[in-house]
């Protein structure tokens, strides 16, 4: 029952899967920052269905320019939920190897000046494969399309697909989860523009400490870059627009993110972790300040 109530804050396969929103918000938030602080601390169960809710709320009040400067901008604001349903499930002529399956639906609210827009993000699908090879270790691999059917204003306009390479790793009263992430975009056709979008890496590390079996604390680090999008017709530098994070103006952009938080085991069955976030360095984005909820329940 311990190990359950330690891998059920993670079993969703992933957790950095939120939509885009409007590309006049010029946002922040790496997808890779929804991770939580125990993600890939996942079972291997013969069978296992998860409700988990992601959400954060961002505060858009500056912007690092393209020499990595940092400059206030008018105030706007970003709130996300992410609705989530998953089934890990394992095979006995594989012993020692899970698999997962999950569709996410996000919902999204925009508050710029003056201008409100609320509605469906473009929804995501989840496969993913891990294994333990010692004692603490996870290893895995998943993989996230997405589709772009949400809200007009708030989907992306095009498919993309990402591949994740994770591992968690337990020792004592340590945990440290870790994320590598590359994404790939078809072109995208929106506003009368079609556009080459970039693709987009990144990698995010927590470490935790294990207070009390239901209490733990961690920090966490994030790393994201969007390589530059191009108009299709003529080659010029566009901005990225995407999938919750776009670049501020023409040509790619990145960030670094560091924060921390707690993770609480409520029961078993029930963990709920909070975190922040914050941009430390980068170019050619809005600034990230903001703050994460993940709450799973397995059932």
């Amino acid at each position: 029952m311990k190990n359950l109530r330690r891998n059920v804050a993670a079993a969703a396969c992933v957790g950095l899967t939120a939509s885009s929103y409007a590309p006049a918000a010029r946002a922040a938030d790496p997808l890779i920052s929804l991770i939580g602080p125990d993600e890939w601390h996942l079972p291997v169960v013969p069978s296992l269905n998860l409700f988990l809710q992601s959400g954060l709320a961002q505060t858009n009040t500056a912007f690092y320019d393209s020499n990595g400067n940092s400059h206030n901008i008018p105030g706007s604001h970003l709130y996300a939920g992410v609705t989530r349903f998953a089934h890990l499930f394992s095979y006995d002529s594989l012993p020692g190897v899970g698999f997962g399956v999950e569709y996410l639906q996000p919902l999204l609210d925009v508050q710029l000046p003056g201008q409100s827009i609320t509605g469906l993000g473009d929804p995501l699908f989840e496969i993913g494969v891990y294994f333990k090879p010692a004692a603490g270790l996870t290893l895995g691999y998943v993989n996230v399309p997405s589709i772009p059917v949400g809200s007009n204003e708030l989907s992306s306009h095009f498919w993309s697909d990402t591949s994740l390479i994770v591992w968690n790793y337990h020792v004592g009263k340590f945990g440290f989860n870790g994320t590598f992430e590359a994404g790939f975009s078809s072109t995208q056709h929106a506003g009368g523009r079609d556009t080459e979008i970039g693709d987009s890496y990144g990698g995010q590390v927590t470490g935790l400490y294990e207070v009390t079996d239901w209490l733990a604390p961690f920090l966490g680090f994030t790393y994201h870059r969007n390589e530059a999008s191009h108009a299709a017709n003529t080659g010029a530098l566009a901005p990225r627009q995407g999938a919750l994070y776009s670049c501020a103006s023409p040509g790619g952009c990145h960030e670094d993110l560091f924060g921390g938080g707690l993770n609480f085991h409520i029961t078993h069955k029930q963990t709920v972790a909070l975190w922040y976030y914050k941009g430390i360095d980068g170019d050619n984005v809005v600034k990230t300040n903001a703050a994460y909820l993940f709450y799973t329940r397995a059932f």
